[in-house]
Protein backbone atom coordinates (compact mmCIF):
# COMPACT_ATOMS: atom_id res chain seq x y z
CA UNK A 1 0.00 0.00 0.00
CA UNK A 2 1.22 3.47 -0.80
CA UNK A 3 0.23 6.68 0.93
CA UNK A 4 -1.63 9.12 -1.29
CA UNK A 5 -2.66 12.41 0.27
CA UNK A 6 -4.16 11.62 3.67
CA UNK A 7 -5.39 8.07 3.05
CA UNK A 8 -3.62 4.88 2.07
CA UNK A 9 -4.42 3.61 -1.40
CA UNK A 10 -4.94 -0.12 -2.05
CA UNK A 11 -4.42 0.22 -5.83
CA UNK A 12 -8.12 -0.10 -6.63
CA UNK A 13 -9.77 1.36 -9.69
CA UNK A 14 -10.50 4.55 -7.77
CA UNK A 15 -7.98 5.92 -5.24
CA UNK A 16 -9.37 5.94 -1.69
CA UNK A 17 -8.86 9.66 -1.21
CA UNK A 18 -11.30 10.35 -4.06
CA UNK A 19 -14.07 8.10 -2.77
CA UNK A 20 -15.29 10.57 -0.08
CA UNK A 21 -15.16 13.48 -2.56
CA UNK A 22 -17.15 11.54 -5.14
CA UNK A 23 -19.67 10.43 -2.51
CA UNK A 24 -20.05 14.02 -1.29
CA UNK A 25 -20.52 15.17 -4.91
CA UNK A 26 -23.32 12.61 -5.44
CA UNK A 27 -25.02 13.54 -2.15
CA UNK A 28 -24.74 17.25 -3.07
CA UNK A 29 -26.49 16.66 -6.39
CA UNK A 30 -29.28 14.64 -4.73
CA UNK A 31 -29.78 17.23 -1.96
CA UNK A 32 -29.84 20.04 -4.54
CA UNK A 33 -32.47 18.25 -6.61
CA UNK A 34 -34.60 17.58 -3.51
CA UNK A 35 -34.36 21.24 -2.41
CA UNK A 36 -35.24 22.48 -5.89
CA UNK A 37 -38.16 20.06 -6.20
CA UNK A 38 -39.41 20.95 -2.72
CA UNK A 39 -39.18 24.64 -3.49
CA UNK A 40 -41.01 24.15 -6.76
CA UNK A 41 -43.80 22.25 -5.03
CA UNK A 42 -44.21 24.50 -2.00
CA UNK A 43 -43.29 28.02 -3.09
CA UNK A 44 -42.78 28.71 -6.79
CA UNK A 45 -41.51 32.28 -6.36
CA UNK A 46 -38.41 30.95 -4.52
CA UNK A 47 -37.50 28.61 -7.38
CA UNK A 48 -35.12 30.88 -9.39
CA UNK A 49 -33.22 31.88 -6.26
CA UNK A 50 -32.98 28.28 -5.06
CA UNK A 51 -31.71 27.19 -8.47
CA UNK A 52 -29.07 29.92 -8.43
CA UNK A 53 -27.96 29.14 -4.87
CA UNK A 54 -27.68 25.42 -5.58
CA UNK A 55 -25.77 26.09 -8.77
CA UNK A 56 -23.31 28.44 -7.06
CA UNK A 57 -22.62 25.89 -4.31
CA UNK A 58 -22.33 23.02 -6.78
CA UNK A 59 -19.87 24.87 -8.99
CA UNK A 60 -17.89 26.05 -5.97
CA UNK A 61 -17.60 22.48 -4.67
CA UNK A 62 -16.59 21.15 -8.09
CA UNK A 63 -13.91 23.84 -8.62
CA UNK A 64 -12.63 23.53 -5.05
CA UNK A 65 -12.28 19.77 -5.49
CA UNK A 66 -10.26 20.26 -8.66
CA UNK A 67 -8.05 22.93 -7.06
CA UNK A 68 -7.32 20.81 -3.99
CA UNK A 69 -6.41 17.77 -6.07
CA UNK A 70 -4.07 19.85 -8.25
CA UNK A 71 -2.37 21.35 -5.20
CA UNK A 72 -1.82 17.89 -3.68
CA UNK A 73 -0.24 16.47 -6.83
CA UNK A 74 1.66 19.46 -8.25
CA UNK A 75 3.84 21.36 -5.78
CA UNK A 76 4.77 24.24 -8.09
CA UNK A 77 1.26 25.58 -8.74
CA UNK A 78 0.07 26.27 -5.18
CA UNK A 79 0.18 30.07 -5.47
CA UNK A 80 -1.72 30.06 -8.78
CA UNK A 81 -4.37 27.74 -7.40
CA UNK A 82 -4.75 30.02 -4.36
CA UNK A 83 -5.42 32.95 -6.73
CA UNK A 84 -7.98 30.86 -8.64
CA UNK A 85 -9.56 29.88 -5.32
CA UNK A 86 -9.90 33.51 -4.20
CA UNK A 87 -11.19 34.54 -7.66
CA UNK A 88 -13.78 31.75 -7.53
CA UNK A 89 -15.23 32.95 -4.24
CA UNK A 90 -15.10 36.58 -5.35
CA UNK A 91 -17.02 35.69 -8.50
CA UNK A 92 -19.58 33.80 -6.41
CA UNK A 93 -20.05 36.82 -4.15
CA UNK A 94 -20.55 39.10 -7.17
CA UNK A 95 -23.10 36.72 -8.71
CA UNK A 96 -25.06 36.53 -5.45
CA UNK A 97 -24.92 40.32 -5.00
CA UNK A 98 -26.18 40.94 -8.53
CA UNK A 99 -28.94 38.37 -8.02
CA UNK A 100 -30.09 40.15 -4.86
CA UNK A 101 -29.56 43.78 -5.86
CA UNK A 102 -30.46 43.87 -9.53
CA UNK A 103 -32.62 40.83 -10.21
CA UNK A 104 -34.26 41.06 -6.78
CA UNK A 105 -34.27 37.31 -6.25
CA UNK A 106 -35.59 36.10 -2.93
CA UNK A 107 -32.95 36.04 -0.17
CA UNK A 108 -34.78 33.13 1.45
CA UNK A 109 -34.66 31.20 -1.80
CA UNK A 110 -30.92 31.88 -2.10
CA UNK A 111 -30.41 30.67 1.46
CA UNK A 112 -32.35 27.51 0.69
CA UNK A 113 -30.14 26.89 -2.34
CA UNK A 114 -26.94 27.72 -0.50
CA UNK A 115 -27.85 25.45 2.41
CA UNK A 116 -27.43 22.35 0.29
CA UNK A 117 -23.74 22.07 1.22
CA UNK A 118 -24.59 22.08 4.95
CA UNK A 119 -27.22 19.39 4.46
CA UNK A 120 -24.81 17.42 2.29
CA UNK A 121 -22.09 17.47 4.96
CA UNK A 122 -24.62 16.47 7.61
CA UNK A 123 -25.84 13.52 5.53
CA UNK A 124 -22.27 12.49 4.64
CA UNK A 125 -21.27 12.59 8.33
CA UNK A 126 -24.18 10.37 9.34
CA UNK A 127 -23.54 7.95 6.46
CA UNK A 128 -19.81 7.74 7.20
CA UNK A 129 -20.51 6.97 10.88
CA UNK A 130 -22.71 4.00 10.04
CA UNK A 131 -20.71 2.84 7.00
CA UNK A 132 -17.01 3.66 7.62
Amino acid sequence: METVGFVESKSSAEPEHLIPLNMIWRILIIVSLVLIAGTALLRLDFLPATLLGSTVVGLNFYWTRRIVLKVFYKENIKWRMFLVYVFKFGLSAIVLYVALAYFQLSPIGLLIGLSNIVLTMLIYSVVSIFHP
